[in-house]
């Protein structure tokens, strides 16, 4: 199992993870085997046990309950990079530090 982890600065709260992080991290550490857990640390967990901030809350509501769709956003994985991660390098799963894989103001999730 290979736990690949890369380090952004948390206040990148639309950051997309391209297809280029995962070129960038072989190009120093090799090859992702086939098979691995591909782990991302945004550093958006450092945000936890806040919800407003975890869920990256445009508005000042102190409610706790989930807003809506507007309301989200945090860093997460572009889509070609999930599609490259799971075609090419046949990654058994991801996972990142935020409330999902895909960034929070995406409007589409995709497969």
């Amino acid at each position: 199992m290979e736990i690949c982890t890369v380090h952004k600065p948390a206040d990148f709260v639309h950051f997309f993870y391209f297809l280029s992080f995962p070129y960038r991290w072989e190009s120093k550490n090799g090859k992702i085997p086939q098979r691995s857990i591909v782990l991302l640390r945004s550093g958006w967990g450092s945000r936890w046990p806040d919800k407003r901030l975890f869920r990256g809350a445009k508005n000042d509501s102190k409610e706790e309950q989930f807003i809506g769709q507007n309301d989200l956003n945090f860093p997460g994985f572009d889509s070609t990079a999930a599609q490259f991660l799971a075609v090419e390098r046949n990654v058994i799963g991801v996972g990142i530090d935020t409330l999902s894989i895909d960034p929070g103001n995406s409007a589409v999730y995709k497969e």
